[in-house]
């Protein structure tokens, strides 16, 4: 296990809304938060399998072009009905015309065409991963359950926040205030985990000796397969930044 001992830590995220939201709990521990915006870094395609995967593909590139440690997550809803959809395509299916409301509609209908019994049973799956310029990273990873709810309810956060109610809870995660958020948030969950392993000197949390280690090509260049400009990229409104 790796201690964070710099100053400086980049978030892989152009979305200053979720910087917002880690700095509520790294700010204790990393003296400067950066995100891509300020080294002006577009975003590599994200071609992992698993939020694993596509959370290390970000981190390591972000570490690699600004030589600094990167933090990195990859997160998603998952709905048992719909065969674990829309999963690592979070995301994407928020990339319509209509955006956030054209998924929620999408996936209300899905739901509607087979038969089901309420409440619809979901969850958000989270994997963060902090990663240092020299390769070496560490992964957390984490669930919150709880289940789909119409109509959407709620102004704040992001993403699919206005039709998730979090078990033990009768809020969407988007009537919350961000405090409570981070009370059952599963990025807010896999970050504490990362803190404990990472950034709190007084920790004694050991990293697992069978944690599975992920391999990517050793290197990223932009015009290497697994980097497209034209594809994805990030901005204040990517949807990328918007899957919870």
């Amino acid at each position: 296990m790796r201690k964070f001992t710099t100053d400086t830590l980049v978030v892989a995220t152009h979305n200053r809304g979720k910087l917002v939201e880690l700095n509520e709990l790294l700010s204790p521990y990393v003296k400067h938060l950066k995100c891509a915006a300020d080294y002006q870094l577009s975003a590599p395609a994200e071609t992992g399998h698993t939020f694993r995967e596509n959370a290390l593909i970000k981190a390591r590139y972000v570490a690699e072009r600004t030589d600094l440690p990167a933090l990195a997550d990859d997160s998603g809803l998952s709905i048992p009905i719909l065969g674990g959809k829309p999963g690592i395509y979070s995301a994407d299916w928020m990339l319509g015309p209509k955006g956030a409301e054209g998924a929620f509609e999408m996936i209300k209908e899905m739901i509607q065409a087979i038969p089901f019994n309420e409440p619809i049973s979901a969850s958000f799956h989270a994997a963060m991963v902090l990663y240092w310029p020299d390769g070496r990273y560490e992964i957390t990873e984490a669930v919150c359950p709880g289940y789909i709810s119409y109509p959407p309810r709620g102004q704040n956060g992001h993403g699919y926040d206005p039709i998730f109610v979090p078990r033990g809870s009768q809020k969407t995660f988007a009537e919350m205030t961000l405090a409570e958020k981070q009370q059952f948030s599963h990025r807010g969950k896999a970050l504490r985990s990362l803190i404990s392993m990472c950034f709190d000197p007084d920790s004694s949390y050991q990293t697992p000796d069978d944690q599975d280690r992920i391999e990517l090509p050793q290197t990223l260049n932009d015009d290497d397969s697994l980097y497209d400009r034209d594809d994805r990229h990030w901005d204040e409104d990517h949807p990328e930044d918007q899957d919870e």
